[in-house]
């Protein structure tokens, strides 16, 4: 997938790029740069790379975690990247604020690798409850329910997360809006009209 960086922002990681030794920069500029490689560059493998040289760094850094999950889990999907993505996300489970976000990469994870339907269920009830006011992991949930033949159970969750949509705040960090638009799903694009098409869909 190739990248719809702006000139400017193309500059900004062509600044950072230059300035940046993984292993002696502050873990924080390495994040900021791992981010900008996946949005809006698309530089998945270098965002890998710095997101790895993190952990080698700072192994329980719970946002360099939860990010190399999600782009294993989203743009390499093999068997290797899907087992690594797990493992990132495993210790991450009970804790906070990260424990709503690792539960729900890991139950795309394991849906991944052929998981139960019962497993995956347990997995995102496990997510919703430590982050009710998300839309990601409801919407998941919604889909598992519909699977198991819960339709009710699965138009309540889509209800509930439609409630839960938002607006990107300007104010907001480039970390803080990628994490809503990938992770929460409250701001992600026609992530409105895609719920009411489902409840649509289930209640017809």
């Amino acid at each position: 997938m190739s990248g719809h960086a702006s000139p400017s922002e193309s500059r900004e990681i062509e600044a950072r790029e230059k300035r940046l030794d993984p292993a002696l920069s502050p873990i924080d500029d390495l994040l900021e740069l791992a981010l900008l490689y996946v949005e809006p560059a698309h530089r998945e493998d270098e965002a890998i790379r710095l997101l790895e040289a993190v952990l080698q760094r700072d192994p329980f850094n719970g946002e360099a975690r939860l990010w190399l999950a999600y782009i294993l889990l989203h743009f390499r999907m093999d068997a290797p990247a899907l087992a690594r993505a797990r493992d990132a996300v495993t210790p991450l489970l009970d804790t906070h604020p990260y424990g709503g976000a690792a539960t729900l990469l890991l139950a795309e994870v394991r849906d991944e690798q052929g998981a139960g339907l019962a497993e995956r269920i347990h997995i995102l009830e496990r997510s919703v409850a430590q982050e009710p006011d998300w839309v990601s992991n409801r919407q998941d949930l919604s889909r598992a329910y519909s699977e198991a033949g819960r339709n009710e159970d699965a138009l309540e969750q889509l209800r509930r997360a439609l409630n839960s949509i938002s607006s990107v705040d300007p104010t907001w960090t480039g970390a803080k809006r990628n994490f809503e638009e990938s992770i929460t799903g409250r701001t992600a694009f026609g992530a409105e009209a895609r719920l009411r098409q489902e409840i649509y869909e289930l209640s017809v």
